[in-house]
């Protein structure tokens, strides 16, 4: 149906967001940080950080799945991602943002790789849900593979605070996109 399609489509975008986020985040964070004055030994710390910063998100998420929608955890994962963004722009000068950096992008990562197949079943239903995840990652691999050279790009010609405002709009998109996704959402009758 149309609305299953523009469902679809936003789940699409908001999804390829994160992965834009993630992709340009990730694979320039080490020169990022040199950049602004974090030392290479706290930079590669943070980094290495990130991954059990997931996991927590993942555990904080499990908590807190009685009481929250697969939905609102989605858009709560998304102004994670924006703020991480955000956090880093002040890095320099403010040392603990990139804490709060850490905090905000592994658990806001962590917890879309496990609300991107949920939000799938839940928006568009259990039926043929391999074929759709599977057109899904499509948008959602492109994206995270064009990410660094697109990062690479922006820096060349806006520096990596460029970098930064078009990572964190990327997540302003993609929480408008999956708010308008659960409002166009019809699940099929015969999924139940």
């Amino acid at each position: 149906t149309r609305s299953q399609m523009q469902t679809f489509w936003m789940l699409a975008l908001a999804f390829a967001m994160v992965a834009l986020n993630n992709g340009m985040l990730i694979s320039h964070l080490l020169p990022l940080l040199s950049e602004r004055g974090v030392h290479r030994d706290t930079a590669v710390l943070a980094a290495s950080m990130i991954g059990p910063m997931q996991v927590m998100g993942r555990l904080a998420m499990y908590a807190f799945e009685r009481h929250i929608a697969v939905v609102g955890m989605a858009m709560g994962s998304f102004v994670a991602l924006g703020l991480s963004a955000l956090a880093l722009l002040g890095t320099g000068s403010t040392p603990m943002l990139l804490v709060v950096f850490v905090l905000f992008h592994g658990a806001g990562y962590g917890v879309t790789t496990i609300i991107r197949p949920v939000a799938i079943a839940e928006l568009l239903g259990r039926r043929r849900y391999g074929v759709i995840a599977g057109f899904l990652a499509v948008p959602y691999l492109a994206v995270f593979a064009l990410a660094p050279t697109a990062a690479g790009l922006i820096w060349r010609f806006g520096g990596y605070d460029a970098v930064l405002l078009v990572a964190s709009g990327g997540s302003v998109l993609g929480l408008a996109a999956i708010t308008l996704a659960a409002r166009t959402a019809t699940v099929a009758v015969d999924d139940e």
